[in-house]
């Protein structure tokens, strides 16, 4: 995404080539994103679903991770084969398909939403296990829905900026932020805060997590029965949404 903010002008109508094969650099990505992303839905459907406690409110926030997941899959092939393939119509109906499919508002909307119910999802897991009898950060199904609308409005607030400024040029789809130098400066790096900023929080979050439940768990003292199946679902919960962060950190990073 931050490379679609400081890419280099190309002409209208120009295509860019990797070397001199007939594959767009674009739709190579498009393979590798929507890969990455299809199989991290499956993760998280695998683990929600072998779940038994599949109604306690980490896994709306799991829900919703899914939901922004699928609609980034979806949006982001018909941004790439629109901006490469179709030529787009004068008036009204061309600047709409360029500012709702051709500009891929929807699918980076759904990402900006991924990272933050990430970083929700790593914070309550933080305080899950290094606070299990505290209540002031106990997770409810009221907490969740403000933290699901938050993320959305947050991403709508934040793309809206590349939605503003895209708009139809010679039947192409392009953004006019470009031609002031500082605009992709300032979208390249609040992208990386936004994106790379919450991926450093969660990896701090989750080595404090796995060291308390792996390894300071396990320094001899006696435990029941039952706070050991209660280690165990944490366990178990955890180690899923870390893989889960992990395939998103690949993801963003080969883009």
């Amino acid at each position: 995404m931050a490379d679609y903010f400081s890419r280099a002008k190309t002409v209208p109508g120009q295509r860019v080539y990797l070397g001199e094969g007939p594959v767009p650099v674009t739709s190579i990505q498009s393979v590798n994103l929507v890969s990455i992303a299809l199989l991290e839905i499956r993760v998280i459907c695998l683990f929600s679903c072998l779940s038994k406690y599949n109604r306690i409110p980490i896994n709306l926030l799991i829900f919703n991770l899914a939901t922004a997941d699928i609609l980034f899959a979806l949006f982001i092939r018909p941004k790439l084969i629109v901006s490469l393939y179709v030529k787009h119509p004068d008036g009204p109906s061309g600047t709409v398909l360029c500012k709702l499919l051709a500009g891929g508002i929807f699918a980076w909307v759904s990402e900006v939403s991924s990272v933050c119910t990430l970083l929700a999802i790593a914070i309550e897991r933080y305080y899950t296990v290094m606070y299990p009898h505290g209540d002031r950060w106990k997770l409810t199904k009221r907490k969740v829905k403000i933290i699901i609308t938050a993320s959305w409005l947050f991403s709508l607030v934040f793309i809206s900026p590349m939605f503003l400024g895209m708009k139809v040029t010679n039947g192409i789809c392009v953004d006019t932020w470009t031609g002031l130098e500082w605009i992709p400066k300032v979208m390249t790096s609040a992208v990386n805060v936004v994106v790379f900023g919450p991926l450093l929080v969660m990896v701090a979050l989750y080595s404090r997590v796995v060291h308390t439940l792996w390894f300071k768990s396990n320094d001899g003292n006696q435990i029941s029965n039952q706070q050991k199946g209660v280690i165990r679902v944490r366990k178990r919960v955890t180690l899923m949404l870390a893989v889960v962060s992990g395939i998103f950190s690949i993801c963003w990073g080969t883009i």
